[in-house]
């Protein structure tokens, strides 16, 4: 690897250590109708898509601990590591097959709501069968749908910014 993927990196990993501190101290505890934007989602998904599997999935392992040691850290350790772990690598296993992943905005949020969508699900699966107490009826039915909803509107405004960030190629060879 050469200096400019390091610095790349570290900007990368600085930015979202930023996000999850912003997600969580912020965005969280703000009155939101419809329960509000998950910033965290609209960071990681286009990042992931960017890289290898092998990268997208530490980055989500990464990425999820944070949040799961991140206060107020009521829930399962590790719950949210592993689903972004195992989403992280799907969606750069994804990326890495499909040669034209991003052609227009269009496709780029239909992607990204599936992927906040797959991720939103395999954490409330894997709270059930945890036995957390947040994956419940109302996570499914309507946390879920509204939290769908804030990041699909984001998405448009906040992921092209992320691309530009993150380097993503438009073709991958």
């Amino acid at each position: 690897m050469n200096n400019a993927r390091y610095t790349k990196d570290a900007a990368l990993i600085g930015i979202a250590f930023a996000v999850i501190v912003f997600q969580s101290s912020v965005v969280s505890r703000v009155a939101w109708p419809l329960n509000g934007p998950n910033f965290i989602f609209l960071l990681f998904i286009p990042w992931v898509l960017s890289e290898t599997p092998f990268r997208a999935a530490l980055i989500g392992f990464l990425m999820g601990a944070v949040i799961d040691l991140a206060p107020p850290g009521n829930g399962p350790a590790g719950q949210w590591a592993l689903v972004m772990t195992l989403i992280g690598f799907g969606l750069a296993t994804y990326a890495e097959r499909s040669r034209d992943l991003v052609q227009s905005p269009l496709v780029e949020v239909g992607i990204f709501a599936l992927g906040a969508l797959a991720l939103l699900l395999a954490w409330g699966i894997l709270g059930l069968m945890v036995g957390d107490d947040r994956a419940s009826a109302k996570y499914f039915f309507q946390f879920i749908p509204t939290s769908l909803l804030w990041n699909v509107v984001l998405a448009p405004f906040v992921l092209p910014v992320v691309r530009k960030t993150t380097f993503v190629r438009r073709v991958r060879r």
